[in-house]
C-alpha cells in the first residue's frame, strides 16, 4: 500500500510515468488450490488405484467443497460404480453426498445430471433405519424434499426431479416412527 501511495505521488508530481509493478502473489495466496490439487490427487488415487470408492467419496465429503465432491462422484461414475450392487458405500457417506447435493443443487447447474443421478442412486441405496444414519435421515431428507421443490428442472431432468420426490416421500413415510 505504501509502494502504491508513493507511485501516486509520483505521477500526480510528474516524476514516474506508470504505475509499479504487480508484486508476485504470496505464497499463501495458492494455498488453498494447492490444497485442493492434493486432496483431488489423493481422491483419485482412492478411485483409479485402490478401488475405494467409499474412501474416496467421503474424503470428498471431509472437505465440505462441492467442486471436490463432483471431481469424486465424476470419478466413480467413469468408473461404472452405480452398476455394483450393492453400493460399494457406508451408509454415512450416503446419506452425506445426498446432503451436500441437496444443499448445492443451485450451484453449477452444468453439472446437475450428475447431481440428479447420484442423489438417486443414493437415496435408493439408504437405509432409513440403520443404526449409524436414522436419527438423521428425516432431516436430511427433508432438506433435499426442500431442494428439489425449489428447482426449476428442465425438461431434460423434470422426470428425475418427480422420481426423487417420491422416493423422498416414501422414505420419510418409511421413517416415521409407527404411531402409538
Amino acid at each position: 500500500l505504501e509502494k502504491l501511495d508513493r507511485a501516486l505521488e509520483a505521477v500526480a508530481k510528474g516524476g514516474a510515468s506508470r504505475p509499479p509493478e504487480p508484486r508476485p502473489p504470496d505464497d499463501d495466496d495458492d494455498e488453498p488450490a494447492r490444497k485442493r490439487e492434493a486432496l483431488q490427487h489423493r481422491i483419485a488415487e482412492l478411485v483409479e488405484t485402490d478401488a475405494d470408492y467409499d474412501g474416496a467419496v467421503y474424503k470428498a465429503v471431509e472437505a465440505s467443497d462441492v467442486d471436490v465432491l463432483i471431481f469424486a462422484l465424476d470419478l466413480c461414475s467413469a468408473r461404472n460404480v452405480y452398476a455394483v450392487q450393492p453400493l460399494p458405500f457406508q451408509q454415512l457417506t450416503l446419506l452425506c453426498v445426498v446432503q451436500q447435493l441437496a444443499t448445492t443443487l443451485d450451484h453449477h447447474p452444468d453439472h446437475l445430471a450428475l447431481k440428479f443421478d447420484w442423489i438417486q442412486h443414493a437415496v435408493l441405496a439408504i437405509d432409513p433405519g440403520h443404526a449409524q444414519i436414522a436419527s438423521h435421515v428425516p432431516e436430511v431428507l427433508k432438506q433435499l424434499q426442500r431442494a428439489l421443490d425449489a428447482t426449476r428442472p428442465t425438461a431434460a431432468h423434470s422426470s428425475q426431479v418427480a422420481v426423487l420426490k417420491h422416493i423422498v416421500n416414501s422414505l420419510l413415510n418409511a421413517s416415521q416412527p409407527p404411531p402409538s
